[in-house]
């Protein structure tokens, strides 16, 4: 039998997973929210997901990608960078956001290892999380 606190874990997920999806309905096949309806350019989705969760909702709301957004890309660069025990918070701020915690303590040289993860990297002590946007 499934525990309460399990279940209410899954609606959750369930939810945020919807919500996630809408933000990105104009990048679904065939472009269902063409007056822009559904979509929400402003939208974070504070439930951290796993990097593996993360990447099969992201491969559901952006399935063809977002401008110099890749799917398979990305959350390989952001599992060789962070590991793949870090948290991520999905995003989008206009474009795609991407906020990662790593499980961690991560040092990172902004010259080696941050060239070419996304296009703008920072830290947002806010979110205790490194904040990865794509044009």
């Amino acid at each position: 039998m499934i525990k309460f606190d399990e279940y209410i874990q899954k609606i959750r997920f369930a939810r945020e997973k919807i919500n996630v999806v809408m933000a990105y309905s104009d990048c679904l096949p065939g472009n269902v929210d063409t007056e822009g309806l559904v979509r929400n350019l402003s939208f974070i989705c504070l439930e951290p997901f796993s990097l593996k969760d993360a990447k099969v909702i992201m491969s559901l709301a952006c399935p063809d990608g977002y401008n110099d957004f890749d799917v398979n890309v990305a959350f390989k660069k952001i599992e060789d960078l962070f590991g793949e025990d870090c948290k991520v918070m999905l995003a989008r701020e206009s474009s795609v956001c991407i906020y990662v915690r790593p499980a961690s303590r991560v040092w990172l040289s902004r010259d080696s290892k941050m060239r070419g993860i996304a296009d703008e990297v920072s830290f947002e002590p806010g979110f205790n999380a490194f904040r990865l946007w794509w044009d």
